[in-house]
């Protein structure tokens, strides 16, 4: 009994310990996405104002941007023009080229992490997963559906010598623009697995719908051999992105819905750790992770989204925590500055 009494003593020390290790990782991590969103500074970046602590949460205050995301742009109208598309993804790449410019790997561009206006004007958000690193990058992070085949198929082996971030995110780029435009995800995501040998396979189903010019610029993106992908001053040079923003312009027409106010708080909770080993990964789950490996435990932090719809990349609306809608805090409310609390832990 004294033994027993004793293993249940220390599991449950075990167990807080754990706790307080999880609880740094993940504040650690949102100090990383604060020192990147202040060192940023760029017409389509959202602009940093500040950080707060509540009782409960630690939050990230943006500029305001009267408009919504992309995904939402795809759930109001189904997919979105060439010409449109080709303006909005060139405001993307000047924006992910600035972020290159300054060591910033962004790791998880996709639909939800672009805001636009009610006056065409994007921004791009969510530097949560993002590294600043002038090498290269050894670990494996993002949202499956958009990540690069050298992320999917990286091992032990490979993870060595790294990736390369920029042509990771060039890739990611091309999923969300292929996404903005058909209204589908380019590779069959229904499973991790099945997302994977698509990729191995580059089975891209090209819709009679868009045009040919598109394709081939979509084919130069969707190449496995980094050495071979297109840089981001290529794909802005590209006659399909050229002729199409001009075009845009000629024609001068508006093609969102009326003003909609984006929330000025984005929260920077992160989610619960998973010791599930990417190596473990059965071909059978289903479920759909935002992966972020943990060298310091061998294992990744899992955000799960369940997809409503496999064949569509919207399913990743469902959230596990509604977003927070609070424009300006109550004086009760804040405690003091984010960054006390991040001076008392680190």
């Amino acid at each position: 009994m004294i033994e027993q009494r004793k293993s249940i003593a220390a599991d449950g020390y075990n167990s807080r310990d754990t706790a307080v290790q999880r609880a740094r990782r993940r504040l650690k991590k949102i100090v990383g996405e604060l020192e990147i969103a202040k060192s940023l500074s760029h017409a389509n970046i959202i602009e940093y104002l500040g950080g707060y602590e509540t009782s409960h949460r630690i939050c990230i205050v943006h500029e305001l941007v009267d408009g919504h995301d992309l995904l939402q742009q795809i759930l109001d109208y189904s997919k979105m023009d060439e010409r449109t598309a080709a303006y909005v993804f060139e405001q993307l790449l000047h924006a992910v080229a600035y972020c290159h410019s300054q060591n910033v790997w962004h790791r998880d561009l996709k639909l939800e992490n672009v805001l636009i206006s009610t006056s065409q004007h994007v921004k791009l958000i969510d530097f949560g997963l993002s590294e600043k690193s002038a090498g290269r990058l050894k670990t494996v992070c993002g949202t499956p559906l958009y990540c690069a085949p050298e992320l999917l198929f990286l091992n032990s082996n490979t993870r060595e010598t790294g990736v390369e971030g920029g042509p990771a995110d060039v890739w990611s780029a091309g999923v969300l623009l292929f996404a903005l435009v058909t209204g589908c995800a380019p590779f069959d995501d229904s499973t991790f697995a099945a997302l994977r040998q698509d990729v191995y396979r580059n089975q891209v189903k090209y819709p009679d719908s868009m045009s040919s010019s598109l394709q081939e610029f979509l084919r130069l993106i969707f190449v496995s051999d980094v050495r071979r992908r297109p840089s981001i001053p290529e794909l802005l040079a590209h006659s399909w992105l050229r002729e199409n923003v001009a075009a845009y312009h000629d024609e001068a027409r508006g093609f969102l819905k009326g003003p909609r106010t984006a929330s000025v708080i984005s929260d920077a909770e992160t989610v619960e750790e998973s010791t599930t080993s990417y190596d473990e990964e059965t071909p059978e789950d289903s479920s759909y992770r935002d992966l972020l490996y943990d060298e310091t435990t061998g294992s990744f932090d899992d955000e799960l989204y369940v997809s409503d719809d496999a064949s569509s990349p919207v399913h990743h609306r469902k959230q596990k925590h509604p977003p927070t809608r609070t424009t300006s805090p109550s004086s009760s409310s804040m405690t003091h500055p984010a960054s006390t609390l991040f001076d008392h832990l680190f």
